[in-house]
């Protein structure tokens, strides 16, 4: 307690301070002091948590904006500084220090104490703490970048380029060192333009003129030739051509590619950095089918329109079915296009004529495809997107049944071919038939959705159709229990029950039949229990019998999270014996490694039961608000 005591004396010249100016009461500068005794206490046990830290870093951060705000109110001047007026920063500041000594590898608590330098515009701090940082974290590229950024607004270009070059030398593979190398590159260009633009540097002068002009200017290059490359980006190319050797991916591609179209550069600029890249892709993506979408669709930019977007959209579509139509055995190229023709036929800004032209070429790639699930589908809700006329429907379900036969065992067909269904106006018999086939044959990616989708056939607000819905759930239950491996989607189920019965206001007895069915009918798991005591105890007068069985049934598969979530529940209601209890019967039929995990998140459900909610920022009596005027 010796550490608390001390941090006590410290504290008395400047709340004496804030006293003799009138900024705080003595009776509220006791409630400061009793508050951050409270603090420094939490803070020198073996047993300290982060959010120990953070809680005191939040209270002084609050304590100091309010103090600021009576400042302004009352119109004190702000020189001679006295120590007050620097106390709480300087106090903010060691605590983030003394978190930083415990929890050095904590990278979210050395991010927010540089915020809090930045914000609080303390350069130099901002500037050691980064530097702590990148020597302790050499391999997190977020240091680098933030230290680039600080030497960028200290107007040093070349120590922000020199950090992010170290970055990338132990970090090659991040995409956002990369990216952010692009940008200082681009916005070094942009400079050098405007600041040769002020010494009347041109690109065509003679280059003896030019060096009588600006002899003394290290910044310009000996020739014009020279200028004119670096105008046209070439350092920033040669980054570019070192991302990609590094990083031969197509996230990079989009990332650098997205860099260059949002930085503010001349446009003859950015066409040639983005024809540069374009061109690197056949290098160092020969066969990625996101890059040979990247290649097709690059004159496809955010500020086409009319004729223009029309032509560029023709244009894409010619070379991405080109490409498919080299490589039919490719489900990944397939899909590439499938994509990209129902993302435009989705986007309410296209013409209904491109729709159909996108829409046709679509089907005659399926076509030539044979059995392609990407395509088939895709051409399935791309039909839904843009309903065919009353003359071609029997056309259309002749369609449906040929793409689901093809691809018996695809849920996205599937799935598309009801929706479809749906929108055509098909007999509910007719639709529930087709929906069984999807029930019986599809295995893919997906089956749970398959198994689920026609139960949105009966509103869930309807009395009539409630009592049809719960048949149904029940009826798919015991349907999907014939298969071990419709385990999934038997949960998927039984989860989608659970909501049915608690989304109205279903009295106690029914959901206790509810629990006492599901437990003793169905194959339920600790995801099914942990929901159902969650929809249970959200009710406002939920039952504690309910509850209890809840419990008891969830338990047999999962002691540890059953014992926290009723032992919460108990404790909430003011019965902690009771919640102690439970915790400690867990306790013992668990493991040791468990049962420490146990103990770690009982812990922190005590800390958060048992804290203050605070209104005020100063304590509870006389507690000062931010927003009240106290002047």
């Amino acid at each position: 307690m010796e550490r608390v005591q001390y941090q006590q004396e410290e504290m008395i010249p400047e709340l004496k301070d804030l006293i003799q100016k009138g900024l705080f009461s003595a009776k509220e500068t006791k409630q400061i002091l009793k508050k951050r005794t409270v603090y420094e206490t939490a803070l020198v046990g073996k047993a300290t948590k982060k959010s120990d830290f953070l809680r005191y870093a939040a209270y002084e951060m609050g304590l100091e904006q309010l103090r600021r705000k009576r400042v302004e109110r009352m119109k004190l001047p702000t020189h001679p500084a006295t120590i007050s007026d620097f106390a709480m920063v300087k106090r903010l500041f060691n605590i983030y220090e003394r978190a930083l000594k415990r929890f050095k590898s904590d990278i979210g608590l050395w991010t927010q104490y540089i915020n809090t330098a930045k914000r609080e515009g303390a350069r130099n701090l901002v500037g050691r703490v980064l530097a702590r940082a990148l020597q302790l974290h050499a391999n997190i590229p977020l240091f680098y970048i933030l230290a680039a950024s600080e030497e960028l607004n200290n107007l040093s270009p070349s120590v922000a380029r020199s950090l992010l070059q170290r970055g990338i030398r132990l970090n090659p593979d991040s995409i956002e060192l990369w990216r952010e190398h692009v940008r200082l590159e681009l916005g070094f260009i942009e400079s050098l333009r405007r600041r040769w633009d002020v010494l009347g540097v041109n690109m065509t002068s003679n280059d003896e003129d030019q060096a009588m002009a600006t002899p003394t200017d290290s910044d310009v290059p000996s020739s014009a030739d020279a200028r004119k490359q670096v105008l046209n980006g070439a350092i920033v190319q040669s980054v570019i051509e070192n991302a990609c050797a590094a990083i031969p991916k197509a996230e990079l591609f989009v990332a650098l590619r997205d860099t260059i179209n949002e930085h503010p550069s001349p446009a003859p600029l950015r066409t040639i950095l983005l024809e540069h890249l374009h061109s690197l892709v056949p290098q160092f993506l020969p066969r990625d089918p996101r890059g040979i979408k990247l290649l097709a669709t690059r004159h496809l930019t955010s500020t086409l329109e009319g004729e223009a977007l029309v032509d560029a959209i023709q244009q894409a579509n010619e070379q991405l079915s080109e490409q498919c139509g080299q490589n039919l055995e490719s489900e990944e190229v397939l899909q590439v296009y499938a994509d990209f023709v129902e993302e435009w036929v989705r986007k309410d800004t296209t013409d209904s004529a491109l729709k159909d032209y996108l829409t046709a070429c679509l089907a005659s790639l399926t076509k030539r495809a044979g059995k392609s699930p990407s395509l088939s589908s895709s051409h399935l809700r791309c039909l839904s997107l843009h309903l065919p006329s009353p003359s071609n429907l029997e056309h259309t379900r002749t369609l449906i049944k040929k793409y689901t036969r093809r691809n018996p065992a695809s849920s996205p067909v599937w799935l598309a071919a009801l929706e479809l269904e749906k929108l055509l106006g098909t007999s509910t018999e007719t639709i529930a038939s087709t929906w069984a086939s999807a029930r019986a044959s599809a295995s893919n990616e997906g089956r749970s959705e398959v198994w689920l989708w026609g139960l949105d056939l009966y509103p869930a607000d309807d009395d009539s159709a409630f009592s049809e819905r719960q048949k149904l759930h029940q009826a798919l239950l015991r349907e999907s229990m014939l298969d071990p491996i419709l385990s999934p989607v038997h949960a998927q189920l039984l989860l989608s029950y659970a909501s049915l019965i608690y989304a109205r206001s279903t009295p106690s007895t029914q959901r206790k039949n509810f629990v006492h069915e599901v437990s003793t009918t169905y194959h339920s798991s600790s995801a099914v229990w942990s929901r159902v005591f969650a929809l249970e105890s959200a009710i406002d007068e939920s039952c504690e019998r309910i509850l209890q069985q809840i419990y008891e049934r969830w338990r047999e598969s999962d002691v540890e999270h059953a014992a926290l979530a009723w032992g919460a529940w108990l404790l909430g209601h003011g019965r902690g014996k009771e919640a102690g209890d439970v915790i400690m019967g867990a306790r013992g039929m668990l493991p040791e490694q468990e049962r420490a995990a146990l103990e770690k998140r009982w812990s922190e459900v005590l800390d958060g039961e048992g804290e203050e909610v605070d209104d005020g920022i100063v304590g509870e009596e006389g507690s000062v608000e931010l927003d009240v005027d106290m002047s």
